[in-house]
């Protein structure tokens, strides 16, 4: 028996690989929960969330804005709830970046922003409901046009903060 046999047949070497591979496991669920929990760059993180929040606006906008809103009130009130759920989320990681950084007024001021998109939605909705739909187009621009200043924000701070970043170094 060679050296290497007897290292692969040894009971030592099999808990060896199971500890490894316990470890890369693990290592694996941790990364994805962080970065699901949006740890890391937390401006991106929001950036990015604020795109999804945008892609559920507007299919929130096409039943709103369909032919027959009225029969798609179902399917609004589910995505309604989607908004606040993605806006819940992007809202979230702002928070967090808030409580490093108390003095950021861009960031401050895309949190309000996005904050305020489920209430237009919501006014939005109910308009439909009240078979009154004229002002949807333009409380939809509007949400357009916050998601878009918060975007731009958000990008404003994530550069001043990697300038900061680089000056610190």
């Amino acid at each position: 028996m060679s050296i290497m046999e007897r290292l692969l047949n040894s009971e030592s070497f099999d808990y060896m690989v199971y500890t490894i591979c316990f470890w890369v496991v693990l290592y694996i669920i941790v990364k994805i929960c962080t970065v699901r929990a949006g740890v890391g760059n937390l401006l991106n993180q929001a950036y990015k969330r604020t795109g999804r929040l945008r892609k559920v606006c507007l299919q929130l906008r096409y039943y709103c804005t369909a032919k027959d809103p009225v029969s798609n009130l179902d399917k609004e009130i589910k995505m309604l709830k989607k908004v606040i759920k993605a806006q819940k989320r992007a809202s979230k990681i702002m928070t967090m970046y808030l409580f490093d950084d108390r003095t950021d007024l861009d960031v401050i001021q895309a949190k309000r922003l996005v904050d305020g998109i489920p209430d237009i939605c919501r006014q939005a909705i109910s308009k439909v409901a009240e078979k009154n739909v004229d002002d949807n187009k333009t409380r939809f621009d509007e949400i357009e046009e916050n998601l878009k200043a918060a975007r731009e924000l958000l990008k404003k701070a994530s550069a001043i903060d990697r300038k900061n970043e680089l000056l610190m170094v």
